[in-house]
């Protein structure tokens, strides 16, 4: 029995093949992209029928057509420059807010409200990941709020996610941080080649498992633990030594040469 993806792309290819058959040696219309490239109304509806059945099947996913374009919000991989002119704006102002708290003075809150206010944060990003379903749609800017929140009420190094955060293992994982984020990028394609070149056939059993259910949470939990060790050993062969060698480089050019 064939996966329910798989099920849907044929269904979605047999309402496609309903309007192309519909057209079949009819006088088309044909207008002009916007990438300056012809498209025929058989395109047009085709893709229609495509997108209806999948958007049926799979309300919380976006869709990405070559004739219709794209049907979702976009925040994490395309438009990094507004992305990142955005997250900068809010990082500017969020940090103004929290100057001007900390210049009020007064009572700070207490440590058991620092605590219910990052809950409720992490809370509301859990329910955002949840229900916004996979990227790209509109839906993503559910995550944008409290990611936010949290990023505040964390700022204030009291409660108990702060707490959990200054942990020796965390504090590890956020040296690491940014290589893992540079590394992960050649793992990914990795891991698109393992899946085009060396998985077995969806037909395939594990364990009496179907190999799309087996590797459906297999795959997500390798490819963290992989890019995190990755990420640790850039950080600990590359990055530092790199920062170490920068740091003394300028320290010796900003030192005034001898008389």
């Amino acid at each position: 029995m064939p996966s329910k993806e798989l099920q849907a792309a044929r269904d979605a290819a047999e309402a496609a093949a309903v309007v192309i058959r519909s057209m079949y040696q009819k006088n088309l219309q044909i207008t002009t992209k916007a990438d300056a490239t012809p498209v025929t109304e058989a395109d047009v509806q085709a893709e229609e029928a495509i997108k209806a059945v999948l958007t049926k099947r799979f309300p919380s996913y976006g869709f990405y057509g070559e004739e219709t374009g794209k049907h979702a919000l976009d925040i994490t991989f395309h438009n990094g420059i507004l992305r990142g002119m955005s997250d900068f704006a809010i990082g500017v102002g969020m940090a103004n807010l929290y100057r001007h708290i900390r210049a009020r003075g007064g009572e700070p809150l207490p440590t058991w409200m620092h605590s219910v206010f990052q809950s409720i944060a992490v809370l509301a990003l859990l329910w955002a990941i949840y229900h916004s379903g996979w990227s790209h749609q509109w839906r993503d800017i559910y995550v944008v709020p409290p990611m936010m929140l949290l990023i505040f009420t964390l700022s204030f190094d009291r409660g108990i996610f702060a707490w959990a955060l200054d942990t020796r293992p965390l504090q590890k994982l956020g040296e690491w941080s940014y290589a893992i984020y540079i590394g992960q990028t050649a793992w990914l394609l990795l891991i698109r080649h393992f899946e085009q070149h060396w998985y077995p056939p969806d037909t395939t059993r594990i364990f009496g498992i179907l190999w799309p259910d087996f590797i459906w949470t297999l795959e997500p939990l390798v490819l963290v633990a992989v890019c995190v060790a990755w990420g640790g050993l850039l950080s600990r062969f590359i990055e530092e030594p790199a920062s170490k060698t920068l740091r003394k480089w300028i320290v010796s050019a900003r030192k005034p040469a001898a008389a």
